[in-house]
């Protein structure tokens, strides 16, 4: 996602996305961000990962198996919590 903000701000920007989602386990390293997002006790762990330039923040979902035998659907839960992400990004930074 392209944007106006400097890179601090953007780090900012994703430290809310953590605090609003109740993340878990943030790990920060320069410009790159990810934290472990669950739902609900039911659904799957998510990691969720951010790359933070000046003017851009990219994201990346994927579903965490905790089944080591198997996989899972996921239908659609990655994108709908990219999307929701992004309109809280977007939510904050216009303020």
């Amino acid at each position: 996602m392209e944007n106006k903000l400097t890179k601090d701000n953007n780090l900012e920007l994703i430290e809310k996305v953590f605090a609003i989602l109740k993340g878990k386990d943030f790990q920060s390293n320069d410009n790159l961000v990810q934290f472990v997002y669950k739902k609900s006790f039911w659904s799957y762990k998510q990691k969720i990962n951010f790359l933070v330039e000046d003017n851009l923040i990219a994201i990346y979902v994927k579903n965490i198996d905790s089944n080591p035998k198997g996989g899972f659907f996921d239908f659609g839960a990655n994108s709908r919590l990219q999307k929701k992400i992004l309109n809280i990004i977007e939510d904050k930074a216009s303020r």
